[in-house]
């Protein structure tokens, strides 16, 4: 589960507290997954859920590198996003992730426990080229996207890599490379 929102995410701490019975007016819903929270006369503070969202890090996960720009959006949510949950993984981008910390620490964290990273090079972003090469040093299976090949710069026309004519045709085209990886 990912939630952007500051307020939601200290609800849904709260609201998860509560279930695990951390604190005390909890009653569990007998056969179920759920909890009942039994009305108090005073306010109880909820104990901080520092564990919420840690086990999303073990789980299998591919890394996005792609510009971040409003015209690849749809790139992303329509052509990449889908592909990579039908395969089984999360899709992690690092600008829709909340996290503590400098952002390049977690672009490395990430890349080294990431399945796959899959880059899309179009807009010749150097910052992507970086964690393209930071993904290769730490030997990731690496994907690499464009939508025309007179994007890439030199250092990279001589590997393979996945030219896209729409949204569509990458859906299929990511969709064939993430089983042949397996």
């Amino acid at each position: 589960m990912v939630e952007l929102n500051p307020k939601r995410v200290e609800r849904l701490r709260k609201a998860l507290a509560l279930g695990m019975g951390l604190t005390p007016g909890v009653e569990p819903l007998m056969g179920a997954t759920g909890f009942r929270v039994r009305r108090m006369s005073r306010f109880v503070q909820a104990l901080p859920m520092a564990s919420a969202g840690a086990n999303s890090h073990e789980k299998p996960h591919a890394f996005v590198a792609m510009p971040f720009a409003p015209e690849l959006e749809d790139t992303y949510h329509y052509g990449i996003l889908n592909p990579v949950k039908a395969a089984g993984l999360l899709c992690e981008r690092v600008d829709q992730a909340v996290f503590d910390g400098p952002i390049i620490q977690r672009i490395r964290d990430r890349i080294d426990t990431a399945k796959v990273v899959i880059a899309d090079l179009s807009l010749a972003n150097p910052n992507v080229y970086l964690e393209v090469g930071y993904a290769w040093g730490r030997g990731k299976p690496t994907l690499m996207l464009v939508r025309d090949v007179k994007e890439l710069r030199f250092d990279v026309s001589s590997y393979r890599c996945l030219v896209y004519k729409n949204i569509r045709h990458l859906e299929e085209l990511l969709t064939q490379e993430l089983k042949r990886i397996g």
